[in-house]
């Protein structure tokens, strides 16, 4: 489907579920549906699966919208606390449309306690109590952390969504690149395209430059980042978060920012950036190296193209409402860069790298590896260690049968 088509079933009536391949630009068509929302006065509140993603999304995560602290089954008490909120009762209430992204890592029983409460609270049986639900993503991609994926629940099957699958692609022209992204999302690679993904294993990748590692665990990136800026000559320099607004809402801002509350660089850092830059000059996941330290700035070559830019504090916000209505209630300032000798895949959710190192062999859940090479724009940018195995395209099959039976 073109993203024309879904930006039409968007602006039309009931729930919708927006997929498609990392690249596809549903963050692109999700905004574009945020603007027409705001244009036209609807009501509506934009939540992602985890902090980070909000932060990408420029919204909450679905747990504080919900007003749930985890996903633990509600009970009646649960439910009279929860709805006793003046502030959370009113979000359920009179939210028109609620969009969910990273809906993968949903899990059913969230979506079904949402589901719960959003008919007590409307005073309707409908689903959601016949609050719209817009959710976004690629169940191909990361699982939720606990429990069953949200489409094998009641609350997604009775919500009936229009199934909007894009199929285009704007990270990457590599028509070869594309097959080897669809035969892994699907779990039916060709055995050419094996041995493509077998030809770029590299035993030593020490002399290239300007390549990420992505990991699959924080402990590994962090060792390795720190590890990194040790061995650098020169001294280093710290810049510290700033933080302002209500500190329970900031406290969530510094634990989603991908930049860190202290930074500490040095000349010849090796970073990453942690979001889009208004100018258009660097993007969420552009790799640089740092060339001199400032106050309150930090100057950083970027490796893509060769210019070097003056990169100053960028601010974070935790907002409720939107256009004449958005009221900030906490902000965060950092430097929006982070070391980036290695990142955690996770973490890397949301970024496109020109270049990229993945340790195949700690792959340890579905997902994770299609996650990590599709962050890549090319198969030439593509670098992978250690034994390839039946785990790292491993695909879960309840998945690929959800798929097939909605298109």
């Amino acid at each position: 489907m073109k993203q024309t088509k879904a930006l039409e079933i968007l602006k039309g009536k009931g729930n919708v579920f927006l997929t498609g391949q990392p690249g596809s630009g549903k963050s692109y068509l999700t905004n574009q549906y945020i603007d027409w929302l705001l244009d036209n006065g609807k009501t509506f509140a934009v939540t992602a699966s985890t902090g980070i993603a909000a932060l990408n999304v420029g919204g909450r995560t679905l747990h504080s919208f919900a007003g749930l602290r985890n996903d633990d089954p509600l009970t009646e008490e649960n439910v009279r606390d929860i709805l006793g909120s003046s502030h959370t009762y009113k979000r359920y209430s009179s939210t028109e449309v609620l969009i969910i992204d990273e809906i993968s890592m949903v899990s059913a029983q969230l979506l079904e306690n949402i589901d719960q409460l959003a008919r007590i609270a409307r005073r309707s049986d409908k689903p959601f109590g016949g609050m719209r639900i817009v959710a976004v993503g690629d169940f191909y991609q990361l699982q939720p952390i606990k429990g069953e994926y949200c489409f094998t629940g009641e609350s997604w099957k009775s919500a009936e969504f229009a199934f909007c699958n894009i199929t285009e692609q704007h990270r990457t022209n590599d028509d070869a690149f594309i097959g080897i992204l669809t035969g892994i999302r699907e779990g039916n690679l060709t055995d050419e395209q094996k041995r493509t993904i077998l030809s770029r294993v590299n035993d030593d990748v020490s002399s290239l430059e300007g390549v990420v590692r992505l990991d699959t665990h924080n402990k590994r990136v962090d060792d390795i980042n720190d590890q990194k800026l040790t061995r650098l000559d020169g001294v280093p320099k710290t810049y510290k978060m700033e933080e302002e607004g209500n500190e329970i809402y900031f406290k969530g801002l510094k634990k989603s920012c991908l930049s860190p509350e202290m930074l500490v660089l040095k000349v010849g850092a090796r970073v990453i950036f942690t979001r889009n830059d208004p100018e258009q000059r660097w993007v969420n996941g552009t790799q640089g190296e740092v060339t001199e330290l400032r106050e309150g700035s930090v100057r950083v070559n970027i490796f893509s193209n060769g210019e070097e830019v003056n990169v100053e504090y960028a601010a974070w916000e935790h907002c409720i409402g939107y256009g004449k209505g958005r009221n900030v209630l906490a902000t965060v300032k950092q430097v929006p860069l982070r070391l980036a000798w290695a990142i955690t895949i996770h973490k890397s959710q949301g970024m496109t790298l020109d270049k990229a190192v993945i340790d195949v062999s700690r792959v340890f859940a579905t997902g994770q590896a299609y996650v990590a090479i599709s962050r890549v724009r090319s198969l030439e940018g593509l670098f992978l260690q250690g034994k390839l195995t039946s785990k790292f395209l491993e695909i879960d099959e309840s998945v690929k049968e959800f798929y097939v039976a909605n298109t």
